[in-house]
């Protein structure tokens, strides 16, 4: 008997034509936002969580309390902070970081990168803590100048010649000799350019600024117990808006957060368009219900129950649903992974969507609700026709 009713219900839509499309086109619109939203921002999201299962961070950040974002050359440290952290017997080293936005020159190219001086004493431990690797060459030398380390992306993707290892750049005129180029990691890393902090500090004249302290802890020792004792050692000499402490389960934690946020925000955008969709579905069964009066009459009169009036419109207004559904599943997966192909042709090769069964099942039982929901009130409408009255209208 549900058989009879779906066919009797496909050729309803069927009949209906371009009306039927222009209503399934509102729901394309809010399913494709939907789907297009939920792919990226999941991918944006298992993007963030295998970047820091990947480069194993594992110490403690600090910033400057004024801080929005990641750290940068805008905002500094106060001053006297890493000597007060080099006497505490729980730290194995501190590494203060300079960063700052400046050109490198490769032959007659000059290009902008993010720079980053940090303390060349540490050899490769200013490293160890990214978990990244050499592709060749090596980490500074205790007290090494003219020297510079590359992202893997700068070396081999951002100038018509690759620069290999122990090729000469330039920086502000100055000539620097590649001893190191970083494997591929996939993050910003890749972008980068790394010199030895008083290199750094000479040739952009920065002379006392520090960005980023990076702390690491000795074996044994709990981050977030290190990081409450650092808190507490440095909350003495300083007012608690001057710093911000950040371990690696509290870094992914603040991002998560605001990714949790941007996805609300877009995801109540693209509610917005599915509700005018739902809206759309509605109308459409209630003219329905008007120009099938009679034939409603005739359904009844012949001994139809009122649960199979409602049925006939409840699946109507759902494969309305569906079959918005299933286009903007289609298109909204196109957009996902026409945005994913962008970003990889710029260089964001981390945002990796998937369609997976999960978001295509929800999506299209989503999508047949709401069609269904918004046949609600026509369905019933129709049901609650008096035989007589439905034959008699014109």
């Amino acid at each position: 008997m549900v058989w009879d009713y779906l066919i009797i219900t496909l050729k309803n839509v069927k009949r209906r034509g371009v009306r039927s499309w222009l209503t399934v086109l509102g729901v394309v619109i809010g399913v494709m936002a939907v789907v297009a939203l939920l792919m990226l921002s999941m991918g944006l999201q298992n993007a963030v969580e295998f970047q820091f299962s990947k480069l194993g961070l594992k110490s403690i950040r600090i910033i400057p309390g004024a801080l929005r974002g990641a750290p940068s050359g805008g905002v500094s440290l106060p001053q006297g902070m890493k000597e007060k952290l080099d006497s505490m017997s729980i730290i194995d080293y501190v590494n203060p970081v300079v960063i700052d936005y400046r050109s490198l020159e490769f032959g007659r190219e000059k290009k902008f990168f993010s720079f980053m001086g940090y303390d060349a004493s540490l050899s490769g431990k200013g490293f160890v803590d990214l978990n990244v690797n050499m592709e060749r060459g090596r980490f500074f030398h205790k007290n090494e100048k003219n020297a510079v380390i590359l992202g893997n992306k700068v070396a081999h993707d951002s100038f018509k010649r690759a620069i290999n290892l122990r090729s000469n750049v330039k920086i502000k005129g100055v000539s620097f000799r590649v001893v190191g180029i970083l494997e591929k990691t996939g993050s910003d890393i890749d972008k980068r350019v790394y010199l030895p902090l008083q290199t750094m500090r000479d040739i952009f004249n920065i002379p006392t600024d520090i960005n980023l302290l990076v702390i690491g802890l000795k074996d044994g020792v709990d981050t977030e117990e290190g990081a409450r004792q650092i808190k507490a050692k440095l909350l003495r000499y300083y007012d608690k808006d001057d710093f911000a402490i950040f371990t690696p389960k509290q870094l992914l934690s603040r991002i998560q957060q605001m990714i949790g946020m941007l996805n609300f925000i877009l995801g109540m955008i693209a509610a917005i368009s599915l509700i005018v969709g739902s809206i759309g579905i509605m109308n459409n069964m209630f003219t329905s219900v008007l120009e099938r009066t009679r034939e409603i009459g005739v359904m009844k009169a012949i001994g139809a129950r009122k649960s199979a009036i409602v049925l006939i419109f409840l699946l109507e207004a759902g494969i309305i649903g569906l079959v918005g559904g299933i286009i903007g599943l289609a298109l909204g997966a196109a957009i996902s992974y026409g945005v994913a192909a962008i970003a990889a042709h710029l260089g964001f090769d981390f945002l990796v969507v998937r369609l997976t069964l999960r978001i295509t099942l929800v999506t299209l039982l989503l999508a047949f609700g709401v069609g269904a929901l918004s046949g609600i009130a026509p369905a019933y409408r129709a049901a609650s026709l008096k035989p007589i009255d439905a034959l008699h209208y014109e």
